[in-house]
């Protein structure tokens, strides 16, 4: 119903204004005048039109989508047929398209919201850089969409673009650097997923405009050094570059983004340390860079975040001890060490893992090679003196239950039953110190937090054996048995040898 009043509306203004165009030729006064009414609503929309080559544009993006097989998302399925048929027709205003939303006051075609269109295949045409007042465009999902961003999209002309968003398609080939230079540019959101990463290769471009408030760039095949030219989007609140080939150190120059609350570099190939500097972050709410080949001990200076909701340093080198203090909310997380390393050890290896709450036991036989080390402790030994009973878990009550994750391991009192320890020092995966701090907060308690008792590593060598004893004195000889005529011996006697022979006479 909507497309056939359009329809109407169109031709009833072709008409008025042939109407008009009739009576200007005639060259009667009269018939001008009376034709002077229609002429009026005429010239408003002219003044209300889209773009002369909004049509136009629309139509080759169409074209160059396979829109005759388009469909549509209804409660999460796609539905329909040929749903984008308004798209090539110019008798239908572009404001009255599907997909597509204009500018109120401008009438001007302001965003066009591709992730609900369903079957769409082939590449970008270079006619969208024709919408001048684009303001959104949202490819997210795009999976038959292949091909590069055309430059075309991102040129000086597009200077009202605020959001691209080009997550979950099969884009490939490099991201044009005059996306970042774009005058109002405020949101970018480029990436794929760790399963299918988005095939957009490159570096990061040394000059970035600075009005970007949300920058994701992640699950992507760019590499190269994390640009100081980040550090002058003053206004950046979110920073994703997680996934991705990028070398080097976290530069210093992060520091300045005092707007700065969420913080990805997760499964990169840094090196270097975990920079003390990251606690001038004061409005940082999400820290997370696992598995991005970091070195060295957690400064205490992270204490200081006070905002913290989400922390991840697994799967690092890290090593020393842990640092009192850290704060992170009742219901954030936490991986400070990596739980999937923990293969063939028994459950109870994810939860009992607080080691300073009893003291380190003596040598036992342990098994190598990253497996769980048993037999380290039991509750009836108490906790050393100077270290403090860690407080027990909030969903700790009255002692073990069945089929609760905070049971396995522990006894009534809140604290492990037997300790394990970590996997040896010098492989793959942080490896902290003990004891940990009883003020661990609860999201890196509950998370598994080990740590390795460094007076136990190595082992202390087995004792000496002691000396051979004395050898033994040699038993007395054993009496024979008496004779028994019912019983003849089993070795008879010799016979009594022979009288001597009488002396001659």
């Amino acid at each position: 119903p909507r497309a056939s009043k359009s329809k109407q509306q169109s031709t009833n203004r072709r008409v008025e204004m042939l109407v008009v165009l009739l009576a200007a030729a005639s060259g009667n006064p009269a018939v001008v005048a009376a034709a002077s009414p229609l002429a009026a609503p005429a010239r408003a929309h002219r003044a209300l039109a889209p773009t002369l080559d909004c049509n136009g544009v629309l139509a080759a993006v169409h074209k160059a989508l396979n829109g005759k097989d388009w469909t549509k998302e209804v409660n999460g399925r796609f539905v329909g047929y040929d749903v984008g048929w308004q798209w090539p027709d110019p008798s239908i205003d572009c404001c009255n398209k599907e997909f597509v939303r204009c500018n109120k006051t401008t009438h001007e075609v302001a965003e066009l919201d591709l992730r609900h269109i369903g079957r769409l295949k082939g590449t970008l045409p270079v006619q969208l850089g024709q919408l001048t007042s684009l303001k959104y465009l949202d490819l997210k999902g795009t999976l038959g969409v292949t091909g590069t961003l055309p430059p075309e999209l991102f040129g000086s002309k597009m200077s009202e673009l605020i959001a691209v968003r080009a997550k979950y398609s099969s884009l490939s080939g490099t991201l044009p650097a005059s996306v970042f230079e774009l005058p109002r540019l405020d949101r970018i959101y480029i990436g794929g997923s760790r399963r299918t990463p988005l095939l957009i290769s490159g570096t990061l471009p040394s000059e970035m405009g600075s009005t970007i408030t949300e920058l994701w760039v992640d699950s992507t095949r760019m590499s190269g050094t994390i640009m100081d030219s980040v550090s002058r989007l003053g206004r950046l609140k979110t920073l994703e570059l997680d996934d991705n080939s990028f070398s080097g150190t976290v530069p210093p120059s992060l520091s300045r983004l005092s707007e700065l609350q969420d913080l990805d570099l997760s499964d990169t190939k840094l090196s270097g340390t975990l920079p003390p500097w990251i606690s001038q972050l004061a409005q940082l709410r999400k820290l997370e860079i696992g598995d991005a080949g970091l070195s060295g001990s957690i400064p205490p200076e992270l204490s200081l975040l006070g905002s913290l909701e989400a922390l991840e340093l697994s799967e690092n080198f890290l090593s020393g001890t842990i640092p009192r203090g850290l704060r992170i909310a009742a219901k954030g997380t936490c991986e400070l060490t990596d739980k999937r390393r923990w293969a063939g050890a028994s459950a109870s290896s994810w939860y009992a893992t607080l080691a300073n709450e009893l003291p380190p036991a003596p040598p036992a036989p342990r098994i190598q090679a990253g497996r769980a080390l048993a037999s380290v402790g039991t509750a009836s030994v108490p906790p050393p003196s100077s270290v403090a009973p860690a407080p027990p878990l909030s969903g700790w009550q009255g002692g073990p239950q069945s089929g609760s994750i905070w049971d396995p391991g522990r006894l009534t009192d809140g604290r492990p039953a037997v300790l394990w320890n970590h996997w040896p020092p010098g492989t793959d995966g942080n490896s902290f110190d003990c004891p940990l701090p009883n003020d661990l907060p609860e999201p890196c308690r509950a998370e598994g937090t080990v740590c390795n008792w460094v007076q136990s590593w190595p082992f202390p060598p087995a004792p000496p054996r002691p000396p051979a004893p004395p050898p033994l004195p040699p038993a007395p000889p054993r009496p024979s048995a008496p004779f028994s005529p019912l019983t003849p011996p089993t070795n008879p006697a010799p016979p009594p040898p022979p009288p001597p022979p009488p002396p001659p006479s």
